[in-house]
Parts: structure tokens; sequence; C-alpha cells
């Protein structure tokens, strides 16, 4: 990871004005200024861009606490950098709102045209996850490895054996064994879960096979069953034969009953129609003797004949004119219809009209009358409205007011607390410089106290006791002055941030009231917008509503003459005022008096037709008197036959009911027979369902069968899933155990611990002269004679082997560059690039001038194998030998950086 390019704003000492910081043209990079000025916050800014995390102070448990400029709510940084080729964006801001903070972190890369891909996840912990799984780094590994923080380049080298076997994991990227391991645990999980659902599978098909024997027993009680409903079949067979034979007999009786009662039927008919012709017989010979008895009286039948046809002519005279008046009066009457039909149509014609002028007026009215109503209540809310709108602007008058007079000493009081707060950072510093010394005194002084040691804490040359006793007065009137210069800051910080206790709260305050006072402002000026508005609209209804009121009046008076007018239409009679309609009816009621007058009666007419029909008959039969009196002795000898034909038809017919009667006893046979019948189908039918019964049975027992054999074959092949998921979990456990941190992960760290001894000794000899040498070692024997994995490092100097525990000032810190130089160097290796980015932050004022020109060969020596070295220090001697520097300084609106090139 190669820094390009870094923005930021309001990030601990830096101001609200983005600030720029290109690192793309230097390799080797010194960053200066004086303490406090903000030369860590710089690399403290790329650690929170890209995993969110910096220094914490004391009591903070979030990362982004603590690195907010006071006073700010808003903090933003941007980082670009190169990783594997490409070339890569992240921007992270925090805002705090109301004591809640809201984040933002976006990623992206550049293509060749240098345009910005999105790479931006749906959540900032899947945007993180992906960022660190690009880098290959986390926060921990990264502090670890390529970056010495101030005051903690010892991270690696003071954890505890199992801290540092961790740390170099991750270095290592032994992160993914562990994922894959934890995958291997899910996956056994998961074939354990599989292997319990076979178990259960297998058990239950096991169940199942247990009603084989079972199965075996219920087909030879079957079989039995099989047998007794074949049985019973037989025994319907033969009644079915005794019942077919019984039918037959029943119906061949039936039949020739049939027949007989046919012929008997067929007698009683002949008999019936004989009597029928002696009947008409007897009559045709009562009439013609009947004919000579009138014969007598002809004159008188003409005579009546006459009259009767003279009536007739009268009464058809009086029905035609009844016709002819009665067709006139129909017409009459239809021609009156139509004209009222016609004068009633035009009265309903105006009637409508009329009515539907006046509903539309009605309509128009009452819409009018709903519209005034309307535009009136909302003229009553815009009034209401208007007077709301000048209560709030008053109140907000007197509030904007109010506070005007509160914060005209805000910027004074603002500018005091920022000149008390930056003397506040001052002072921290300051002490912290202080005490630093001190406890390095401290330390020295413990060495001019020693008196077996008589060589210099210092330069370690050895010092005449007149000497010692100068640098031990020395060291005194140091310490002396420093004990009075720490007590002094110590009572100003505690002073200063009393204050800036006390006054902050006052300050939060009327910061608090300035973002209120604008919003009130802000809101004053709506709310005269609006009453302007709602005035204007106020006046235009008041007008409408004088408009319609006029209008509404107006169309009221010409509704109520439109009522007026259908009123007098509804009260006249239009028949009695026509004319036309008065001369009809006048013709019709004349006509109709006259119909009545004619006196016509229908059923006398039929009465002399009929009358005159009969005398017609009665003559004509006496006209033809002779011929029927000769037929009169041919009729009483057919009267003799048929009566003999009578008499024969009647004896079969006797016969004939005799042999009928004979088959009374037939009826009741049948109904025997149909009870028998009804019976044998109830047995039919009861032994059927038996077999059916029986047949499905056997169709369950032969799929049960069937099952059985299916589930004895899944048995088996369960049984095969069950070794195969058995030999499965046993290759994931063996898995799982490779990829512990007793498997490959250790003999992985064992593999890289040469490699890093190499490389650590490789810069440690050029740092001491070739006086020291650095053992990690990765067993630990045990006193019980075993072994145990650890990760100690030791160190062989001219005192000896010692742990590295035993060191501590410069030679601690040369032991710990060499470990973190060391470690960077192998992650890069084993990433397959270069680490590109090595970051010491201070680190040398423990170094003597020896030291420093040491650690300053070695890193001019180790710059081929990083892109970039980004170096914090404070000391003259060693940041004048950098060809560039970043000089930070700390002004009144925050720190700034500038950049100078050594010639």
């Amino acid at each position: 990871m190669i820094p390009l390019l870094l923005q930021l704003k309001n990030f601990m000492s830096y101001g609200s004005q983005l600030q720029e910081i290109n690192f793309t043209p230097y390799s080797l990079i010194c960053l200066s200024g004086r303490n406090g000025h903000g030369k860590s916050a710089l690399l403290d800014a790329i650690t929170w861009a890209v995993w969110g995390q910096a220094r914490k102070t004391n009591g903070n448990t979030k990362p982004d606490q603590g690195l907010l400029r006071l006073g700010t709510d808003n903090m933003v940084v941007v980082f670009e950098f190169e990783f594997n080729g490409n070339r890569y964006r992240i921007r992270r801001e925090v805002s705090f709102s109301y004591g809640k903070s809201y984040a933002l972190l976006d990623f992206g890369m550049f293509d060749v045209n240098n345009s910005l891909i999105s790479l931006t996840e749906k959540t900032i912990r899947m945007t993180q996850d992906k960022i660190e799984s690009m880098i290959g780094l986390d926060y921990t590994a990264y502090i670890n490895s390529a970056f010495l923080r101030q005051g903690h380049s010892n991270e690696f080298s003071k954890k505890n054996p199992r801290e540092r076997k961790e740390i170099l994991g991750s270095v290592l990227g032994l992160d993914k064994f562990e994922t894959l391991k934890k995958k291997a645990i899910d996956k056994g999980k998961s074939l354990q879960s599989d292997k319990r659902s076979l178990v259960r599978l297998f058990e239950h098909m096991e169940s199942k096979m247990e009603r084989v024997d079972q199965l075996k027993q219920e087909q030879v009680a079957l079989a039995q069953q099989f047998t007794i409903v074949n049985q019973r079949e037989k025994d319907i067979s033969a009644q079915q034969t005794e019942l077919e034979k019984i039918e037959k007999q029943l119906n061949d009786q039936e039949q020739a009953k049939a027949v007989i009662a046919a012929k008997l039927e067929q007698c009683v008919k002949q008999e019936s129609i004989q009597m029928e012709q002696l009947d008409t017989l007897r009559t045709e010979w009562k009439k013609v003797h009947r004919v000579r008895l009138e014969a007598k009286d002809y004159e008188a039948l003409q005579k009546a004949k006459q009259a009767l046809t003279q009536k007739l002519v009268m009464l058809q005279e009086k029905q035609r004119k009844q016709l002819k008046l009665k067709e006139e009066l129909l017409q009459r009457k239809e021609s009156i219809q139509q004209l009222t039909h016609t004068l009633q149509k035009t009265f309903q014609d105006q009637e409508h009209k009329q009515q539907a002028i006046i509903n539309q007026m009605e309509l128009e009215v009452e819409n009018n009358r709903v519209r005034l109503n309307e535009i009136d209540k909302k003229k009553s809310t815009h009034e209401q409205l208007i007077v709301q709108e000048d209560k709030q602007i008053k109140k907000l008058q007197e509030l904007i007011l109010a506070a005007s007079k509160k914060l005209s000493t805000k910027d004074a009081f603002q500018q005091l607390f920022d000149k008390k707060r930056d003397c506040y950072q001052r002072f921290i510093t300051m002490y912290n410089t202080f005490h630093r010394e001190m406890q390095e005194l401290k330390h020295k002084q413990s060495f001019s106290h020693d008196a077996e040691n008589p060589s210099c804490p210092l330069c370690e040359q050895n010092l005449s006791a007149s000497r010692k006793r100068f640098l031990k007065s020395k060291l005194e009137k140091r310490f002396s002055w420093l004990t009075h210069r720490l007590a002094r800051l110590k009572k100003l910080v505690e002073t200063t941030k009393k204050e800036l206790i006390q006054e902050h709260p006052e300050l939060q305050r009327l910061l608090e009231l300035e973002k209120k006072d604008a919003i009130d402002q802000m809101r004053f000026k709506e709310h005269q917008v609006v009453l302007q508005k709602t005035q204007e609209e106020f006046q235009q209804l008041a007008a409408t509503v004088k408009l319609m009121t006029v209008a509404l009046k107006d169309k009221e008076g010409l509704l109520l003459g439109s009522k007026t007018k259908l009123k007098e239409l509804q009260t006249r009679n239009v028949l009695d005022n026509d004319v036309e309609y008065k001369k009809q009816n006048d013709l019709f009621l004349k006509l109709e008096k006259e119909f009545q007058q004619l006196r016509y009666d229908p059923q006398e007419y039929q009465q002399v037709v009929v009358d005159l029909k009969k005398l017609e008959d009665s003559l004509e039969k006496v006209e033809n008197i002779d011929s029927y009196i000769a037929m009169q002795a041919n009729r009483v000898a057919t009267i003799k036959q048929v009566i003999q034909l009578i008499k024969s038809i009647r004896k079969e017919r006797l016969s004939l009911q005799d042999k009928h009667d004979a088959f009374a006893q037939l009826e009741q046979d049948r109904k025997a027979y149909q009870v028998k019948k009804t019976t044998f189908a109830a047995y039919q039918k009861e032994v059927a369902q038996e077999k059916e019964k029986v047949v499905q049975e056997q169709g369950r027992l032969d799929s049960d069968k069937k099952l059985l054999e299916q589930t004895e074959k899944e048995l088996k092949k369960n049984k095969i899933e069950i070794d195969k998921v058995d030999l499965q979990i046993d290759e994931y456990k063996a898995i799982t155990q490779a990829l512990s941190k007793d498997g490959i992960q250790a003999l992985l760290i064992e593999d890289a611990i040469p490699e890093i001894e190499h490389e650590a000794n490789e810069l440690l000899a050029r740092l001491t002269d070739n006086r020291s040498q650095i053992f990690i070692e990765s067993l630990r024997d045990l006193k019980d004679g075993g072994t145990k994995e650890t990760l100690d490092i030791k160190i062989s100097d001219s005192a000896g082997l010692r742990p590295y525990e035993m060191f501590s000032g410069g030679e601690a810190f040369r032991i710990d560059f060499a470990l973190r130089i060391a470690i960077s160097k192998l992650l890069a290796r084993r990433a397959g690039t270069s680490l590109q980015t090595l970051i010491v932050d201070e680190g040398f004022g423990s170094q003597d001038e020896e030291g420093l020109v040491n650690i300053m060969d070695a890193l001019h020596k180790i710059q081929d194998d990083f892109a970039k070295i980004i170096i914090v220090s404070h000391l003259s001697s060693l940041k004048e030998q950098f060809p560039v520097h970043f000089v930070i300084d700390k002004q009144s609106t925050g720190s700034k950086v500038i950049i100078r090139e050594n010639g």
C-alpha cells in the first residue's frame, strides 16, 4: 500500500479548510515539526481512513472519539493509495449532531482513464470487510508490522508469546486457514446433521421392516377369506339358476294370461259395437215412424216456415244497421282518442319543458349556494390564519430580538475559548515532553547512584569520581528544574481545563442558540410570505363572496317566476278549450244514442235461425216419406241379426272370463318371487362387498409388500450413505485439525521464524556493529521433560544470551526496529509484492549519535526494499539527512503542511 494523496478536514489538529498532502513524488520522507503540531495525526488519518481506527485516548471506547477537532461537528479524511498496480480511493466521514454520530464510507478504484469506479457495498461493515480483504491486513497486523507508532515501536516485542503468534499469524495471512477451518467445522456440523437425518431415516425404515412377519400372517388369513368367498359365489350361482327357472315359468303364465285378456277385451269391444249398432237401428226406425205421423200437418209447417223467414230478414236488416253504426262509433272514438292524445302530449311537453327549466335553475341556485358557503368558510379560515400568522410573526420577532442580545458577546467569547483551548493543548504537549525527560532523567540518575558501575549513563565511558559527582549534581539541578516546571504546568493545565469545562457548556449553549436563531429568522421570513399570500387570497375571496351573493339573488327571482308559470299550466284543462275536440265528441254522442235505440237482439236472431232449420228438416223428411217407409222392413231384419250376433259374442266373453279368472294366483306367485329375488340380491351384494373388501385387502397387502421391498433396497442404500457420511466426517475432522493453530499454521510460523531471524539479524548487525543477534524460539522445554509451543525472543550480545524483556532504551528500540523491519519484509515477500511503505513514528530520541548514524545508514540500505519510507522525527541531526521534509506548523486555523526539499 503506497500513499499517494491525503486530504483531511477537522481531523485532530487540522482545521475546517480541506488540507491536501501529496506523497506521490517522494520515496523517502521525513515528517518534522514541533511536538503537538500534528505529525502523528497525519499517520492516524491514514489508519482511520483505511481501517476506521487510530489512537484512542483513555476512556474513549469508540475510535472516532477524540479525533474530531474541538468546536466542530464534521470530520472528513480522503486517502488515495496504490496497491498491486491499481490506484484506490477511500473517503471516510463522521458527523455529530445532538449527541449522535453519523458515519459515511466510500471506496473506489481508478480505471485506465482515471475515472473512479465505485466499490462501495450496501453497509459500512461490508465495505470495511472488502477493503481489508483487498489489502490483506487488519489494523492490528498493520501496526505490528509496517507501522511503528509513536511510543509503540515495541508493539510486537512486548506482547506475550501467544499474542506474538497471533500477530505473526495475521501478518502471514494465516487468517485464511482459520476461515477454512471454520468452513470445515461448519461442513462437519452439516454432515453430522445429515448423518442424524440419515440415522433417523434408517431407524424409521428398520421399524417398517418389522412388519414383514405380520404381513405374511395377514396374507395367510386373506387366502382363507378368499376360499370362503369363492364357496359363497358358487352358492349364489346355484340360487340364481333356480330363480331364473321360476321367473321363466311366471313369464309363460303371464303371457298366456295376457293373450286371454286381449281376446276378452276384443269380445267386449265387439259386443259394445253391436249394441251401439242396435241402438242406431232402433232410433232410425222411431224417427221414420214419427215422420209418418207428422205428414198430416204439412201445410201448417209451410206457413210457419214463411213467417220465420220474414222475421229472419227483418233481423238481418237490423244487424246490418247495427254493424254500420258500430263501425262509425269505433272510428269516431279512435279519432277522439288520437286528438286527446295529441292535446295531452302537447300539454305534457310544455309542462316537462317548464319543469326542466325549473330543475336546472334550482340546481344552479343550490350549486351557487354551496359554492358560496365553501368560499365563505375558506374566507373565515384565511381570516383565522391571518390572526395566527400575525401572532407567530410577533412571537418570532421577540425571540430574534432576545437572541440577538444574547449572541452579541458570542464571537468574543468563542475567540477567548479557542485561545484557552490552544494554550491547554500546548501546556499538555509541554507537560508530556518534560514528563518523558524526567523519566529518562530518573533512569540516568539510577546509573549515577550505582557506585559499582563507573561508566557514564550517556556515553558508557568510565568516569572519575569527581566527574561522576559533577554529573550527579547536574542531573539533580535539571531534575529540580523539571519538577518545578512540571508543577507549574500541572497547575496551569488543571486551571485551564477547569475553565474550559466551565465555559464549554456556555459556548455550546451560544452555538445552539445561534443555530436556533438562524432557524427562527428563516421561519420569520417564511411566516411573512405566508401572511402576505393569505391576505391577498382573503381579499380575493371577499370580493368573490360579494359578487356571488348578488348573482344568487337574481337566480332565485327567476326561479320563482318559472314556478308560477308552471302552476298556471297545471290548473288549465286543455280538452275543454279545444273546438275540434268538442265537435268530434258531440258527433260520437249522437251516434251512440242512435245505436242504443236500434235494439237488435243477437240471441233472438240465432233462435230464429235454429227454428227455421228444424222446420226445413221436417219438411224434407215429409217430402221423402215413401223412401223411408220402404227402408223400415230392412231395418227390422237387420235388428234381428244384430241381436243374434250379440248373444253369440256374449257367450264367448263369458267363456274367456272363466279362463282369465283361473290365473288369479299368478299375482301372489309373482310377489313371492320378488321377495325371494330381493333376498337373493341382498345376499349377492353382501358377498360382492365381502369379496371387494378381500380384493382391496389383497391390493393393500401387495402394495405393502412392494413398499417393504423398496424400503429394504432404500435401507441398504441408506446404510451406504451413512458409511459415506461417516468417512466424510472423519476427513473434515482431519482437515480441521490440520488447519488449526497446532497444524499447518504452526508449521508456517515455524517456517517463517528463520526468515525473520535472518532479516532482523542482518539489520541489527548494521545497527550494533555486529555486537547483537536475535534468536526466536518456538518451543520451550518444560520441567517435566516435555515441550511447549511458544514464541520467545532472546538476544545474544557481549553480556551473553538474555530475554528481550531484559533490554530497554536505545538497545530495545534497535531490537524492535530490526524485528519490525524483518516482519514487514516477510509480509511483502509472502504477499508476492514489495510491502511498498514503511512508517516509523519517533522512537529515535533514545539513540546516541552513533546509533542515529547507524539507523540512518540502515534506512538508506533498506530503501530499495520499500517504495516509500516515512519517518516522523523532530531531531535536527536526523531530519537534515532526508532529501524532503514535510514540515507541520500549527496555526490558529489548524495545522498546515509545508513541503521542503533539501538540495
